[in-house]
């Protein structure tokens, strides 16, 4: 079992790719922007990998990238931007991976299985 966390505004959307990743045994945590994502990191939550949003209020996913790659204990954690919007390219160069909307739950799993068995969290 792997945890994912989750970063995206629209709650339906959230909650599909959570069902999904249940169906596949993977553990989940949604968070509805990029604060909400910081904090549970910063409470010690530690996923093998992050599906993010781009287009989210509060923080955006270029915005989150930014300030997760400031902080040393989970700046290693590989992001997948989850988005129908293109990031920008300051954005794009901090992505393990873009899988655009939509995407097929085979494809979710071909890279969360590809991420998650390189990068063990500490």
């Amino acid at each position: 079992m792997h945890h994912i966390l989750i970063i995206d505004d629209d709650p339906d959307v959230a909650e599909a790719i959570a069902e999904v990743l249940d169906s596949f045994g993977h553990s989940s945590r949604i968070a509805t922007d990029g604060v909400v994502a910081l904090e549970l990191l910063g409470q010690g939550f530690r996923p093998c990998v992050i599906l993010c949003d781009e287009m989210m209020p509060v923080m955006n996913g270029t915005e989150f990238l930014k300030q997760l790659h400031r902080r040393d204990e989970v700046s290693k954690i590989p992001v997948v931007s989850l988005s129908a919007a293109r990031l920008p390219p300051e954005g794009r160069a901090r992505l393990a991976r873009e899988l655009p909307k939509p995407f097929t739950p085979a494809q979710l799993e071909q890279t969360l299985t590809e991420l998650c068995t390189a990068h063990a969290p500490g």
